[in-house]
C-alpha cells in the first residue's frame, strides 16, 4: 500500500472551518493513469479503496471524521482524486 501511494500520487491538502465549527480537509491528488494501471488500480473503486486505507492510517485525517466524500476523475493520461473529509 505504501508504495502504491508514495510512488504514484502527488498530493496536497487544505483545511478550513465550516459554518457550524466543523473542520473540513480537502485532499487534492493527481497521478499518471499509466502508473495506476501498472499497480492494478484500474478503476475508481480501487482508487477509492486505496485512499480510504491511507486516510485510516493517518490520525490527522481519520480522527473525529464524520464524513468522507470522493470525487475521482480520469481524463486522458491523468487521474485526479479530490477527497473531502469533515471532522467535528
Amino acid at each position: 500500500m505504501a508504495r502504491e501511494f508514495k510512488d504514484v500520487w502527488e498530493y496536497y491538502y487544505t483545511t478550513s472551518m465550516g459554518k457550524e465549527g466543523e473542520q473540513i480537509i480537502v485532499i487534492h491528488a493527481t497521478a499518471s493513469v499509466k502508473n495506476l494501471v501498472k499497480l492494478g488500480l484500474k478503476d475508481s473503486a480501487k482508487i477509492k479503496k486505496l485512499w480510504l486505507d491511507v486516510i485510516k492510517q493517518v490520525p490527522f485525517f481519520s480522527d473525529n471524521a464524520v464524513s468522507t466524500n470522493f470525487e475521482i476523475n480520469v481524463e486522458g493520461d491523468n487521474a485526479e482524486a479530490i477527497i473531502t473529509i469533515t471532522q467535528m
